[in-house]
């Protein structure tokens, strides 16, 4: 069968939204069917990852798309059995036009209601509940929610399959502000990091392909010292998430995967649809969160990181929550919802 993702990235935007859709992607495959993404906006290290995993990509205008022309042409042509949206910039107007071909709608919602509306399954991993009113705005609909949800790549999860390391064995501390890094952290965190550490650890910085000077970036990185290892649109993400002790991460999509690799993590909220997520995942226990868009947040951070690398009870008690909160069979569950909405359909 043939699924129709609509999405967008940018470096404003940022990329979890596709790399959310890419893991629904790459699970779907896996089961024998397609996947084709309807892209306004994207940046080029997103399309190599995309064409690496065999995705078909249409590029449209976002005024050919306004009313959902354009997602509604491209779902009729390619007898779309599902529909997929992932943004908070897709106005009700927009999804109540993408209703009217009658596909099955899957919708990701992470802060404004809108997510919710017109769709057969929602879809929110950080969450265990949501208000009444929400419910109310889609009373047929099957709600996937929480943690049992985190959507996990191919990369990620085969890495998961590996014995996992004790955290006594965890050397290194890694930073992960997603893969544009709209807040601009990942450069004076790090060295903000290096100040309080100990000067032989290694801190292990991801930079994502989509931040826009991540040369210069990668470059001011490099003088901090060879403890300091850059990895720009690391391929490997799972590897690194297993040897780390302790991250420091946006709050985003990147905060589910680390927790299934329990690593204790220090969330950063970095927008406003982070915020629920992150007070929810400090809750359960197995993270601490921060407001980064407060005064001064890289020396905030960097105190918090540096209390609790030298408390590896406090540690080890986190990494025993991750691992009872996420199990790594998002996916699956999402892929098994969305083909039996389509069986129902049927």
């Amino acid at each position: 069968m043939n699924f129709l993702v609509r999405v967008d990235a940018s470096p404003a935007m940022g990329t979890g939204h596709v790399m959310r859709c890419l893991a629904v992607a790459e699970a779907l495959d896996e089961l024998g069917h397609h996947s084709h993404f309807v892209m306004a906006e994207t940046t080029t290290a997103l399309d190599r990852r995309l064409a690496a995993a065999g995705v078909f990509v249409r590029e449209v205008t976002a005024e050919e798309d306004a009313a959902a022309g354009a997602t509604r042409r491209v779902a009729e042509a390619i007898g779309a059995a599902g529909i997929i949206v992932d943004g908070y910039h897709f106005a009700a107007e927009w999804r109540h036009a993408l209703r009217q071909l009658g596909h099955p709608v899957l919708s990701f919602y992470d802060h404004l209601p809108q997510g919710v509306l017109d769709a057969d399954i929602v879809v929110n991993p950080a969450l265990d509940d949501v208000a009444p009113s929400l419910r109310d705005m889609a009373p047929h609909a099957t709600w996937l929610l929480g943690p049992r949800y985190v959507l996990l790549r191919r990369e990620l999860r085969r890495a998961l399959s590996a014995q996992p390391l004790p955290l006594a064995r965890r050397a290194a501390v890694l930073v992960a502000f997603g893969g544009s890094d709209p807040a601009r952290l990942t450069l004076p965190v790090t060295k903000a990091l290096r100040g309080v550490l100990p000067d032989d650890l290694a801190i292990d910085v991801m930079l994502g392909g989509s931040v826009p000077d991540r040369e210069q970036v990668a470059a001011s990185l490099a003088e901090l010292g060879p403890n300091v290892r850059v990895h720009i649109d690391a391929p490997d993400m799972g590897r690194l998430m297993r040897q780390t002790g302790l991250a420091i991460s946006a709050a985003g999509v990147t905060l589910g995967e680390l927790a299934a690799f329990a690593v204790p993590t220090i969330a950063v909220v970095v927008a406003e649809n982070q915020e629920s997520g992150a007070r929810h995942a400090a809750e359960l226990g197995w993270c601490r969160a921060i407001d980064g868009r407060s005064a001064e947040p890289a020396a905030q951070i960097a105190v918090a990181a540096a209390e609790l690398w030298d408390d590896q009870a406090a540690r080890e008690a986190m990494q025993r929550r991750a691992q009872a909160t996420v199990d790594g069979q998002g996916v699956s569950r999402l892929c098994q919802a969305l083909l039996a909405l389509d069986a129902r359909e049927d």
